[in-house]
């Protein structure tokens, strides 16, 4: 798993990646790195229960800055 920004209608999204998917996440990058390997583990869980239908392929995004 891997966190990432993508741009979705022109706005930066954070998402997390994961085996060619993205997952939108709520969350703030900064906001989760500063809440550490406690805050990675958590969005790990969450991404982790969230239905197939909730992810969109990777092909499909744009990639944002980094």
């Amino acid at each position: 798993m891997r966190l990432a920004t993508i741009i979705d209608g022109g706005v930066p999204t954070p998402v997390v990646v994961r085996d060619a998917r993205v997952l939108v996440i709520a969350q703030p990058l900064n906001e989760l790195a500063a809440r550490g390997l406690d805050g990675l583990q958590r969005v790990t869980q969450w991404a982790d229960a969230q239905p197939a239908s909730s992810w969109w392929p990777l092909e499909r995004v744009r990639l944002g800055p980094a």
